[in-house]
């Protein structure tokens, strides 16, 4: 009998609770469900106290699903549901099995390498013995199921097993120094690597799927996708297929939240990951998020905070999430802050997960690919930050306009560049300079070289610099006048890539300015290219660079009215700093046109905002938004000729939902 994995209610919020003494852990679940009203739980055990000691024992493992058959005949009765998140996994604790060996030729502490026969064949026995006693709904494989953290395991088992599959033998140091080139070669012996990766994962998936459909076929089983799980060789959907088997429906949690401090501002970067999946992943998997801030108290990360995430998470796709709603210790009830943001938000936030059933986000396209953006250091796009604080709203899907950091443009083969440079393309100078190198500047109508200070080592020193908006791009009452590349900034500037050499036809939109009223260089410009794609160069680089010369006002609206000129298809948030908008369209025939979440990550208000409405939308019949009890209500707004106003300020974290009618 098929068996899919879904709740009654949209969206599916589950919280997890300590695996342990039950009279404890129905304490907290009564308490969590009379004070909150959450109904699906999942426990989380063995403990990851085991990791310091031993692999747990036949006994440790019936102990704990005695206490879960307890505790989920106590939720059953009360009809509530109660799933198992499991653990131990890859990271299970000294086994006496063949362990991790990292990259350094050192042991891991306390994980255990898949390709282990005994291994894979223990672990897959004792989920499934757990599951024949305890019975869970469901479960959820923790979310260090992964290999890749430190480049993959190189035990006896794997480099076995890759000679076999390259025909040749590697060392750990062999394989090592080819894993830090980018050249085609090595980056062509690092796929199969991590194919490699991928496969265990796959193949140890596969077992305990088989393990327990054996005793309880009827137990669906997902995935917590682990920050790795990219360099696993982009092992998400297939373990996540294998783990669900052929009678039920794939779930996965995907990664990508605050732990030990949620910084509201790069929110929009943080949740960047989870939407590609979302967007990427087939239709039929269903995606959640990790809502986990952990150590799960104010200290850390605010009730509002919790409220602006999962607004971002319901406005991106995701069918619920795993909500960490306490913390995790005896009589938690001192901290409520996140069980009151779901109460008081459930209603507001079902009607907006049903909306966005409907829905795809929609915006200026950012790329990611999992193999080539994980291969040297922060994965995730740097314009992702930059466009949601400036209220630009973004997609991962192909869009008449995209922007590209250094990965896209030294990665991506000449069909898609030439692709690329054909519509609507916005590059950071690290991007320019490497389409350059690669023999692309014809089309960018600038050539886009070395740091600037390069070749004028003591403009360092020139706090006096800027840059400056031509005429053209600017209207007369605004201001011209942005911060330097290079003024000081204590976290970093990245690198002001000089821009020379411009086509007739390009059209200098700023240049930077010494102290004497010098001009140093272009820093950005546009072209029109013979390929019939606009090209922005911007001469500043995003990688590492949080400064004053990327963040504010005016680069803000520049790059809004540049988007705008290349396609007129985007909205976006005029006047005001770090307002978050995510973009919706409906798939089909609907009763709305659009919503557009707005959040507020700045702590001041945001008085008489104003969105700025593409024609698409600008024609609204009429503008709506979400009450507190789920209603669709009539917005406080007024139309002006590009768009709308609110007639309430935005305040921090209080997202407000635009519905176009």
């Amino acid at each position: 009998m098929k068996k899919y994995f879904e709740s009654n209610a949209a969206p599916d919020v589950i919280v997890p609770i300590k695996l342990e003494d039950p009279a404890a852990a129905i304490e907290k679940a009564r308490w969590l469900h009379d004070k909150f009203g959450f109904t699906r739980y999942c426990l989380f055990g063995l403990s990851k106290g085991f990791r310091s000691t031993h692999y747990p024992t036949e006994a440790d493992y019936a102990a704990s699903a005695g206490q879960f058959a307890a505790i989920r005949e106590w939720m059953s009765t009360h009809g509530l549901s109660c799933g198992w998140f499991c653990c131990l996994t890859v990271k299970s604790g000294p086994s006496g099995f063949t362990p991790i060996l990292r990259a350094d030729g050192t042991e891991h502490p306390f994980a255990s390498c898949p390709l282990d026969p005994g291994f894979s064949s223990r672990l897959s026995a004792d989920i499934a013995r757990f599951a024949e006693i305890a019975k869970p709904d469901f479960i959820f494989l923790e979310d260090d199921f992964s290999i890749g953290a430190t480049n993959g395991c190189f035990c006896k088992h794997h480099l076995a097993e890759f000679a076999a599959r390259m025909g040749k033998n590697y060392t750990r140091e062999e394989l090592l120094e080819i894993l830090s080139r980018t050249t085609p070669e090595a980056l062509a012996i690092t796929r199969e690597w991590r194919r490699l990766n991928h496969d265990a994962l796959v193949s140890l998936a596969a077992q305990i799927r088989a393990a327990v459909h054996e005793k309880s076929p009827e137990i669906p089983i997902g995935l917590e996708q682990s920050g790795a799980a990219d360099v696993d060789g982009d092992s998400t959907l297939d373990v996540t297929r294998a783990l669900a088997g052929p009678n039920h429906t794939p779930f996965v949690r995907l990664h990508g939240t605050f732990y030990c401090g949620f910084n509201t501002k790069k929110l929009p970067r943080q949740i960047f990951h989870s939407l590609w999946f979302t967007q990427h992943l087939p239709q039929d998997v269903l995606c959640y998020h990790e809502t986990d801030t952990y150590p799960h108290m104010r200290f850390y990360s605010s009730g509002k905070q919790m409220k602006a995430m999962l607004s971002a998470v319901y406005s991106c796709g995701m069918v619920g999430s795993l909500y960490f709603a306490q913390e995790f210790v005896d009589k938690p009830w001192e901290e409520d802050a996140y069980g009151k943001v779901f109460a008081a938000e459930q209603a507001r936030f079902t009607t907006l997960a049903e909306l966005a059933a409907q829905c795809r986000v929609t915006g200026v396209e950012v790329n990611y690919d999992p193999f080539y953006n994980t291969l040297q250091g922060d994965a995730n796009p740097f314009w992702a930050e930059p466009l949601g604080r400036f209220g630009i709203p973004f997609t991962t899907e192909e869009a008449d306009v995209a922007f590209w950091d250094a990965r896209q443009a030294r990665y991506s083969d000449d069909a898609t560049v030439r692709r690329y440079l054909s519509k609507g393309l916005i590059l950071d100078g690290d991007a320019a300079r490497i389409l350059c190198e690669r023999g692309y500047g014809e089309y960018l109508g600038i050539t886009a070289g070395e740091d600037v200070l390069k070749a004028r080592p003591r403009l360092v020193y020139d706090l006096g610099a800027c840059e400056i908006i031509t005429d053209d791009f600017v209207p007369a009452d605004e201001g011209r006048e942005l911060y330097s590349a290079h003024d000081y900034c204590p976290a970093g500037n990245g690198v002001w890539c000089e821009l020379s050499d411009p086509a007739p036809e390009t059209q200098i939109i700023s240049c930077g300015y010494d102290f004497s009223g010098n001009i140093i260089a272009p820093t950005m410009t546009l072209f029109q290219n013979a390929l019939g794609g606009q090209v922005v160069v911007m001469s500043l680089t995003l990688k590492n660079n949080p400064s004053q010369a990327i963040f504010n006002n005016r680069r803000q609206r520049l790059l809004q009215r540049l988007a705008a000129r290349m396609s007129d298809e985007y909205p976006f948030v005029e006047n005001a700093p770090d307002v978050y908008m995510i973009a919706q369209e409906p798939k089909a025939d609907a009763d709305f046109r659009f919503i557009l979440t707005l959040i507020n990550l700045c702590d001041d208000d945001a008085e008489n905002l104003s969105v700025y409405l593409p024609p698409k939308m600008r024609n609204a019949k009429a503008f709506c938004t979400i009450a507190q009890d789920g209603s669709i209500t009539e917005l406080g707004c007024e139309r002006h000729e590009n768009g709308i106003r609110l007639l309430s300020p935005l305040r921090y974290c209080e997202p407000v939902y635009v519905i176009g009618k």
